[in-house]
């Protein structure tokens, strides 16, 4: 694939992890409040669940802007597609929360 291919799926992939970042920010944010009003086992570990994911999403980040200034946009597509994936699962979490 081409440098410029590259490049924009590099850029994409950083947006979706924001994205990522955002959702799970409003998930731990919702899991909190629920945990506080029903205190139990399964409310603490549903409030981890994003809180580990959000800390490695916030790691991955560091690492994919690190990676794409140091060497240039590198593996853009796969990471994108993996990013989307995790998106469109946490777009489903995010909606039931909702609910």
């Amino acid at each position: 694939m081409s440098n410029h291919f590259e490049g924009a799926f590099a850029v994409l992939s950083i947006a979706v992890v924001l994205i990522n970042i955002a959702l799970l920010t409003y998930l731990v944010w919702i899991y909190r409040d629920m945990n506080r009003q029903v205190s139990s086992p399964f409310t603490r570990n549903l409030l981890l669940f994003p809180s580990f994911l959000l800390l490695q999403q916030v790691i991955f980040l560091g690492a994919l802007v690190h990676v794409n200034l140091e060497s240039g946009p590198n593996e853009g597509g796969p990471l994108f597609l993996l990013n989307l994936i995790e998106t469109a699962a946490l777009v489903m979490l995010f909606r039931t929360a909702r609910q």
